[in-house]
């Protein structure tokens, strides 16, 4: 009896044993699905189903940009020269998309220029059958602004390397300013990235009365 059952815990061992090795060869054939960001494994003895792990994709931090305003753009895009005669001019260009921006204060642009142009957005915002296709009504760190998506028109802009373009105004309450941006892109799927940048404008140094 006590031979017995030595032989079947020695058995019962063995079995053990092997279930493991069979297990472990099954995590070792895991293979990436390119459907979906996970590692499926092609033999899991367990349960006869195929073994997943997700994989998490982390996404690099966004870049601050401090040109007095500021604004936010990928960690792959870059600063570009750009020689402005009377206004604060810059350009950031990333792999398929660039951006230019424009800050004009007086140059025969008026504090009533700038309510005028603010009491029209408010008017579209407050009535959106206003506004043209294409045309938005934002709100960018508190000031009015509006905002438009279009086919480059090479009359306005001159010959782009992109066909489209985002557009950003921002009038300047209470001041004979405006900012006006410019992101030039490749195709819609750019359209999130754009939208990103030109809601992320901020006046740290500016105390502009809210619009």
């Amino acid at each position: 009896m006590k031979n017995r059952l030595q032989t079947l815990g020695l058995m019962a061992a063995l079995l053990l044993v092997s279930w493991w090795f069979i297990a472990g060869r099954g995590l070792q054939t895991a293979r990436h699905s390119p459907e979906s960001d996970s590692v499926v494994s092609t033999n899991n003895p367990v349960n006869g189903k195929p073994l997943s792990v997700n994989l998490v994709e982390v996404e690099e931090p966004w870049v601050k940009v401090d040109e007095g305003l500021q604004f936010l753009v990928p960690p792959d895009w870059k600063k570009q020269k750009s020689q402005g005669i009377d206004s604060h001019v810059g350009r950031y260009s990333g792999p398929s998309a660039y951006l230019d921006f424009d800050e004009v204060f007086l140059l025969g642009y008026t504090v009533e220029q700038s309510q005028k142009k603010i009491d029209d957005l408010k008017k579209q915002e407050a009535d959106p059958k206003l506004l043209k296709a294409g045309e938005e009504v934002w709100r960018v760190n508190g000031q009015i602004a509006g905002f438009t998506v279009a086919k480059v028109d090479p009359k306005i802009f001159g010959e782009r390397e992109y066909p489209n373009v985002a557009s950003l105004f921002v009038p300047y309450a209470g001041k004979p300013g405006y900012l006006s941006v410019h992101l030039f892109y490749a195709n819609e799927k750019n359209l999130p990235t754009v939208r990103r940048m030109l809601q992320s404008f901020t006046w740290p140094k500016m105390s502009a009365t809210k619009s």
